[in-house]
Order: C-alpha cells, then sequence, then structure tokens
C-alpha cells in the first residue's frame, strides 16, 4: 500500500502507523442530527461539526490558512459521516501516538511547523477531551481530505461564533485553536499546526 504514497505521504504512514492493517476500525455511519447550517455528528468525542462544502461558495480557499507554510485548498467537497467518524478515530490516536514519540511525529512538515507542533503539543494533550471541532472536506494537490478544525468552546476569542453555523476562524489564541489533515484513502493525518500568540 505504502508504494502508491509520495514520499512524504509514505514517511508519515511509517511512522504513525498509518494505512497498516493496525487502524480502529470504522464505526458504522449514524445519523446526524441537523445543527444550525451544519451537521452534528452523534456520540462524536469532539462534539463534531461536518461542515458541507456549499457553506464556503464564494470564499477563497486561502481564508482557511493560518502560516505562510499552510496547504492551501483547491477546492472543497462534503465529507460522508464515515469519513468523519474515521477521521476523529486516526487523529485521537496520531495526537496520543505523537505525546508518546513527539520527534518522530509529523516527519514530512516543514521545520517551522513541526517547532511549533513540538512546543504546542503538550498543551492540546493536556486538553483533548475539552475541544470541539468542525470537519471540513478539502481538495489539496488533487486530493480529497478532511480537515478538522478544533477550538476550545470556552475560548473567549470565539466571540459570539456559533460552530453549528459558521467556520470557526480565530487569529492568535495558541494552542485553544489546532487543526490536522486526515487522509481518507491512506488512513494517515498530517500538517497539524495551531494558531500562534499574539
Amino acid at each position: 500500500m505504502l508504494r502508491s504514497m509520495s514520499p512524504a505521504i509514505a514517511a508519515i504512514a511509517v511512522v504513525l502507523g498509518c494505512g497498516s492493517d493496525n487502524a480502529a476500525p470504522a464505526r458504522p455511519a449514524e445519523v446526524v442530527e441537523e445543527a444550525g447550517a451544519f451537521s452534528r455528528m452523534q456520540d462524536s468525542r469532539f462534539g463534531a461539526y461536518v461542515v458541507p462544502a456549499e457553506s464556503f461558495a464564494g470564499r477563497r480557499p486561502e481564508f482557511m490558512r493560518t502560516w505562510s507554510d499552510s496547504p492551501v485548498a483547491e477546492g472543497f467537497w462534503t465529507p460522508s459521516v464515515d469519513d468523519a467518524r474515521r477521521a476523529e478515530t486516526r487523529i485521537v490516536d496520531t495526537m496520543l501516538r505523537a505525546a508518546q514519540a513527539p520527534s518522530e511525529a509529523f516527519p514530512a512538515d516543514p521545520p517551522p511547523r513541526r517547532t511549533r507542533f513540538l512546543q504546542e503539543l503538550p498543551n492540546v494533550i493536556a486538553r483533548l477531551d475539552d475541544y470541539g471541532t468542525q470537519l471540513a472536506g478539502v481538495v489539496i494537490g488533487g486530493r480529497r481530505l478532511v480537515l478538522a478544525s478544533f477550538f476550545l468552546p470556552d475560548d473567549i476569542g470565539l466571540d459570539g461564533m456559533d460552530p453549528a453555523k459558521e467556520w470557526i476562524g480565530v487569529d492568535d489564541g495558541g494552542s485553544s485553536y489546532w487543526r490536522i489533515l486526515y487522509d481518507p484513502e491512506f488512513d494517515c493525518c498530517s500538517d497539524f499546526e495551531t494558531n500562534g500568540d499574539a
């Protein structure tokens, strides 16, 4: 399976065990409840909202970028509930593995992003169960990926934003806001990043 991956994705897969037979089985697709403009997954660890592609109509994909080395989406798609479930399972597994061996996590990410990752990982892990998340389908490099955007629901930086109705985009806030990409085809995560601090 690793032969068909790009070298960067293959490196991530080898280090994190993505794409191997030890991946957690996908949970069956469950009914989602409509919550504002977005659908909320029932029994989600993070109270995840699945963001439909049409929510981004008329917006330039660059609006999701946090850092100059962040990947830029070429387009959007709507993840299925099964995609969202698999993403959530793999993200949790990836972050917990990274906490055990941080220097081995995300080897293909550019050095500035890896440095931020190593600095912010302990903060993220300490509050992992406190985050909410939004899951959006993005196309990057011709691949359909799931962008998981995490936020602390009680953070004052949200300033009245409703995660059920609008994409959460906040400047600053450090590890109160972080993102990671999930590849449904290879069951891998990459491109972890947190916000900066003012």
